[in-house]
Formats: C-alpha cells, structure tokens, sequence
C-alpha cells in the first residue's frame, strides 16, 4: 500500500466530519454557557481536545467491533 493510500486510511478511520462537528459542538457550548468573555485559547483547546477524543474513540470502536462492521458496514471494513 502507498504512503498516500495509507495516509487517507489513517485519515477516514478518525471520521473527520464527527470530529469537526464535535469541535464546533464544543465551541457553540462554551460560548452558550459562559457569561463572562471566555479565552479564545481556551475554547480552542477545549475544542480540539474534544475532537480528538471523538476520533480516538471511532478508532478504538473500529478496532474492538471489527467482527461487527464485517457484517453490519462491510464496505467499512
């Protein structure tokens, strides 16, 4: 397998639209929930915190239902 090929596989098991859409869910709900002015470092962080533990998790869920994506999402697998 190609380097590029291998990049785009690394890319789409993250399933990046959740991630950017967990990034602005979290950005929407700190802005929503604070009174005061928030730091901009902070929503950021906390944004891309969030979106990384969402990627990290559709990884970890790829990998310990594998069986389960044979059968349910086949093209997936």
């Amino acid at each position: 397998m190609s380097l590029s090929k291998q990049i785009i596989a690394y890319i789409k098991i993250t399933r990046p639209l959740n991630a950017v859409i967990t990034f602005f869910v979290v950005v929407v709900a700190i802005l929503i929930s604070q009174k005061e002015q928030t730091d901009f470092y902070v929503i950021l962080l906390a944004s891309i915190a969030a979106a990384l533990v969402a990627a990290a998790g559709n990884i970890i869920n790829d990998i310990f239902d594998i069986e389960t994506d044979k059968i349910s999402h086949p093209k997936r697998v």
